[in-house]
């Protein structure tokens, strides 16, 4: 018997049942992320069975069932399921939104899979970490609604005349996915996409870009970014939170950016307000003075990202760009506050970082998308070639979720002149392995913590900022 990954002894040989439960208790061992999903209106038992069970085989917790969807309890999704829903908390809602919502509180990253304007091809899709898949109905898939509420679209590429899988089937390679990307997450070979480049100011000559000078990375390492301000002290991206993170002496804010219909840029999470504030609606189709009325927690207002560059002059900015229509507001805010400097701009969306590189009128310092940082695992590709290709792109920063930053990730980012930065990390545990495994910077929401971390270890640098009043 050999454990996963390691090389057989002899030829191959079926495994007797013993054999089988032994090789599925290791692979349960190495298993820490958590795996949902969400079945908005899969109607046919059949493939409600399906799904459970693939469910049951990979881990999952936890299936809303939403819409049409038929109860566990079916007849015809019993045979099927065999008894693997014993396995599975399961939660009957009628809104696939509001599960979605349920699913981003209880920590889920929420993904839909569906053939959609925007979707990343699921090799490039965000699936690390703790991450609830989203199915849709048989005929109609996800709905408009279901998919403004998530917070990214993967879809399943398909070399074939065939025009979409079953959704059993789909759900399953999806699944398989999540799993892959925890258990082996340095054997994700992605070639480079053109349009997900990684993009980052003005092109550069071929050939190491450590020396290349970013005013944003010259502070010293290892860098502390407040993650939404320090959402773990007070409601995330609010002034509150920003002033906390900034009063214990955090020199970088990581913070989300999103755009309300008249073109407003707010520093703001989701793509509805129902979860983080005490309204409901959908951020994109509201204009500013209907936005600004919300308050984060019921108590705190939406900030502007314009404003918060004024009222830090001091200190730094790590933006995630949420939607296209941040790419225009995000321009004409940098040209006003002249803050290129203090700025580094990342996104899901490589499309939308070259919008944004072309629009503004300096470079700034862009984050890596997912595909390029699946380049960099890319073993097949040499290191002086893809060296290169990244330095044409003007690349100067990963940041990435924990899973990824393994020792070897950051070794190679290192030797191509890339600097680390790990999210969203929030325990003891996972700051100090970040750390010692080498990473220029983590992000959390336990500012304090982080703080207290790196005061202990000699490795607190911070910077005394100016807050206006």
């Amino acid at each position: 018997m050999t454990l996963p990954g390691s090389a057989p002894a002899g030829p191959p040989r079926q495994l007797r049942p013993t054999d089988v439960k032994r090789l599925n208790r290791e692979w349960r061992r190495r298993t820490e992320g958590r795996l949902a999903l969400i079945l908005d209106s899969v109607v046919q038992p059949f493939n409600v069975g399906s799904i459970v069970r693939t469910s049951a085989a990979f881990g999952a917790e936890v299936i809303w069932l939403c819409g049409n969807t038929p109860d566990l309890d079916h007849q015809s999704v019993g045979k099927v399921a065999l008894g693997t829903e014993r396995f599975l908390e399961v939660i009957r809602e009628p809104s696939a939104p509001l599960a979605v919502k349920a699913a981003s509180a209880a920590g889920y990253r929420v993904v839909a899979i569906e053939l959609a304007s925007g979707a990343l091809p699921l090799a490039q899709a965000p699936l690390a970490g703790d991450i609830c898949l989203v199915i849709g109905n048989e005929d109609h898939g996800c709905s408009p609604a279901l998919l403004a509420a998530v917070d990214a679209v993967g879809y399943i590429p398909q070399p074939s005349r065939v025009g979409s899988l079953n959704v059993a089937i789909a759900a399953g390679i999806s699944m398989a996915e999540v799993r892959r990307r925890e258990w082996h997450p340095d054997a994700l070979a992605c070639h480079p996409v053109r349009g997900h480049a990684v993009l980052t100011g003005s092109p550069r000559s071929a050939g190491s870009i450590a020396s290349v000078a970013v005013p944003y990375l010259d502070h010293p390492r290892p860098m502390a970014f407040a993650h939404r301000g320090g959402a773990a002290h007070h409601p995330e991206n609010s002034w509150r939170a920003f002033e906390y993170a900034a009063k214990l002496g955090y020199a970088y804010l990581e913070t989300d950016a999103r755009s309300t219909s008249d073109g407003a840029l707010i520093a703001f999470h989701d793509a509805t307000l129902d979860r983080a504030t005490d309204m409901r609606g959908e951020v994109s189709k509201m204009t500013y003075k209907q936005v600004s009325v919300a308050r984060v927690g019921g108590t705190e207002p939406i900030p502007l990202i314009e404003d918060l560059l004024d009222g830090f002059p001091d200190l730094r900015f790590n933006i995630d760009l949420k939607d296209s229509g941040t790419v225009g507001p995000l321009a004409g805010v940098l040209r006003r506050t002249g803050a290129w400097d203090r700025v580094c701009v990342t996104s899901f969306s490589g499309q939308r970082l070259l919008a944004a590189q072309r629009r503004l009128d300096r470079p700034v310092c862009l984050a890596v998308t997912p595909s390029a940082y699946t380049a960099v695992r890319y073993l097949g590709l040499p290191g002086k070639v893809l060296a290169a290709r990244l330095a044409r792109s003007g690349a100067q920063c990963a940041q990435v979720p924990g899973l990824i930053a393994s020792r070897e990730f950051i070794r190679r980012s290192h030797e191509l002149g890339l600097q680390v930065h790990v999210w969203t990390l929030n325990s003891r545990a996972e700051i100090e392995r970040a750390l010692d495994l080498g990473a220029d910077g983590v992000m959390t929401d336990q500012v304090a913590l982080l703080r207290d971390i790196l005061t202990e270890r000699g490795q607190w640098h911070p910077r005394v900022p100016h807050v206006k009043v």
